[in-house]
């Protein structure tokens, strides 16, 4: 069975390919034109592997873009919209204005030649919409976004309601053109019990359960480290105990959102930071350190709030980084910080690569979302410290700042969670239910 990963967004496809490979699936990472480049620069491969020498030859770069362009060219009305879209929005250097460009028949065609070699093709994004106007099917979907991509997602939900008429037209019709794509996948994957599992529901799409594998581990190579990673990891080992959070500085609501819709996307990164000062407080200012990262649209926002609780000597600020050297960040870290969604939105990305890094993590996760987790995959959850306010983020980071034995049990838990429940053990998940289609 041969088999393609289209995209690397969040490096999730590279992950899932060196899995397949591991397990001695023919597998390999199809790369779109936007892959690794303006907003997905830090997702590169390079940025996700000490060992891209081993990887290379399995990835092949195609000449479109995982975008809702491709299948809305296919009509010549929405081509000449495109075209105009593109153009006015690269004069005025608009941000990812390349999304908009129609790919070229020549693209499609050597796109077109290059999937009909596999058996089983991996998508999300408008992987959907893009096949399924080519007459293509795709194999196996999995959304990244909570309420899927050109489905249900808040940011694009409000193009649909968009008062530039041309925004409007194009959201529609891409939300059509998605609809349509799904609903002639072979399998969609949900692992998320909220926003996306409506979202399916609204359009009648069965799912399966299954989790995916988004985070590869592999010994680090020190000799290559840079000296970015050096300094940070000098400063990191002269605390006594390290907080860490990577997760997206995004907590401040835009104009553009009702506080109701925020409440439910907003990951409330000010309650680390408010947390922070009461634990210092409470602890008479210990030799501690915060780790934060410039990555998301607030973290400036988050800075001047640090600043006006008096506690920005106390947090480290790293620019945005490459997972490989946020992982080896981790795993000389006290504990994870993640999310605070309102919802009982399952972890991300970040909250992956804590726990694959056997250190504590410490969300929003509560009994209920723990009960329904298990129901929905039928193994236990992982021991995620739950909290649902300030006061109790607090005296979660004072019980592991106590207690080290408690933190290393903690970790410990979660990595055996993850070597049993998540890497291989899902990768042969999804394999069997591709056979059982």
């Amino acid at each position: 069975m041969k088999i393609a990963v289209l995209g690397n967004m969040n490096n999730n496809g590279f992950a899932l390919m060196r899995y397949l490979r591991d397990i001695g699936e023919e597998a390999d990472l199809l790369l779109f034109d936007d892959d690794e480049d303006n907003y997905s620069s830090h997702f590169s491969l390079k940025a996700d592997t000490w060992h891209l020498e081993k990887w290379k030859k399995y990835v092949k770069k195609i000449p479109i873009t995982n975008s809702y362009a491709v299948p809305l060219q296919k009509k010549f009305f929405f081509k000449i919209i495109l075209y105009f879209t593109f153009f006015y929005r690269r004069i005025f250097g608009l941000d990812n204005y390349f999304l908009s460009k129609p790919a070229s028949n020549s693209s499609l065609q050597i796109f077109k030649e290059i999937i009909d070699e596999y058996d089983v093709l991996f998508g999300s994004g408008a992987m959907p919409a893009i096949l399924n106007s080519l007459n293509r099917k795709l194999t196996v979907f999995m959304a990244y976004s909570m309420g899927v991509e050109y489905l249900e997602e808040k940011f694009f939900l409000k193009k649909l309601k968009s008062r530039n008429l041309l925004v409007r037209l194009l959201a529609h019709e891409t939300l059509k053109e998605q609809k349509a794509g799904i609903k002639n996948t072979i399998l969609v994957i949900n692992t998320e019990f909220t926003a996306t599992e409506r979202a399916y529901k609204n359009i009648g799409v069965k799912t399966a359960t299954c989790q995916i594998p988004v985070v590869y581990f592999e010994e680090s190579n020190p000799k290559a480290y840079s000296d970015q990673l050096k300094n940070a990891l000098t400063k990191i080992n002269s605390f006594e105990f390290n907080i860490i959070s990577h997760v997206r500085q995004q907590w401040i609501k835009p104009s553009n959102f009702r506080e109701n819709e925020w409440r439910k996307i907003s990951k409330n990164n000010d309650w680390l930071i408010k947390s922070y000062k009461d634990f210092l407080q409470k602890h008479n200012y210990p030799k501690c350190n915060l780790v934060l990262f410039e990555y998301g649209e607030d973290f400036n926002e988050t800075k001047k709030l640090a600043n006006s609780l008096s506690i920005s000597e106390y947090i480290t600020w790293l620019p945005r980084m490459s997972r490989k050297e946020i992982i080896v960040l981790l795993k000389n870290c006290s504990i994870g910080i993640g999310e605070f969604y309102e919802e009982g939105v399952i972890w991300g990305g970040a909250g992956w690569e804590i726990i694959g890094s056997g250190i504590p993590l410490i969300q929003k996760f509560s009994s209920e979302n723990k009960k329904t987790y298990t129901k929905k995959f039928q193994f236990p959850a992982p021991q995620i410290i739950s909290v649902d306010n300030i006061t109790s983020l607090t005296k979660a980071i004072s019980d592991l700042y106590k207690d080290k034995n408690l933190r290393n049990e903690r970790g410990s838990q979660l990595k055996k969670w993850f070597d049993e429940f998540n890497s291989y053990n899902t990768v042969h998940q999804l394999i069997n239910l591709i056979d059982s289609k």
